[in-house]
């Protein structure tokens, strides 16, 4: 996907975004409606982006539409993840190939009711058979830096450590998973960018405590 086309993509997030929360906090009257034309253009925009027609486009913002809640709980957010940096004795690093496409280190979605810290260990268990404690926390990367251009969410990063289990990557999860040498490790990755092999090289090799976040820019 070229530059532009990156662009646009986040432009109709963004654009649904503000609609899909107008319309939460609107629920009648002319602002309702005017933030319903909005998420209708994104919507056909989307549409044409993905080569579909304008009557898949309507279908689309339909379906966008009926899933806003009312007031606070229709609120459009990013999306929160929760990862884990594995180094096993031999200072190899945990990847696992997604069945999604591509090698990432073990992820999920930030559920309901768990601490941050709880969500790693669960995923970690749950992908590739292994049990850890989570250590310190390496950072909060910005899914869009990582060159995704889907979902927009944040993921946050813990250094982990081995405390034992046995490899059995979970078939829903993962085609494979293994330990690799950090200057052997498989690709292609899941997202383009992978920013959290330095990060995963400073903390677990030179010691780094101070946690990585993306800065402002000016």
């Amino acid at each position: 996907m070229t530059d532009s086309l990156v662009h646009l993509a986040v432009f109709i997030e963004k654009v649904r975004a503000i609609a899909g929360t107008g319309i939460a906090f609107n629920q009648s009257g002319y602002n309702f409606h005017r933030y319903q034309e909005l998420l209708e253009t994104a919507a056909q925009l989307e549409a044409l982006l993905a080569g579909m027609s304008p009557q898949d486009g309507r279908e689309l913002a339909a379906r966008w539409q009926s899933g806003i809640a009312p007031g606070r709980d229709g609120y459009v957010t990013t999306a929160v993840g929760c990862g884990g940096i594995v180094f096993n004795q031999r200072d190899e690093l945990l990847l696992m190939e997604r069945t999604d496409g591509g090698w990432w280190y073990p992820a999920g979605w930030y559920d309901v009711g768990y601490l941050p810290a709880e969500v790693v260990v669960k995923e970690v268990r749950e992908e590739t058979g292994l049990i850890v404690e989570p250590r310190h926390l390496m950072g909060v990367f910005d899914s869009r830096l990582d060159g995704d251009v889907g979902r927009h969410y944040v993921s946050l990063l813990f250094e982990c450590e081995l405390l034992g289990g046995s490899l059995r990557p979970d078939p829903l999860e993962a085609k494979d998973a293994g330990f690799f040498a950090f200057d052997a490790l498989p690709g292609p990755f899941h997202n383009p960018n992978p920013r959290f092999l330095e990060v995963a090289r400073r903390f677990h090799f030179e010691g780094l405590r101070e946690p990585f976040f993306d800065p402002i820019k000016t």
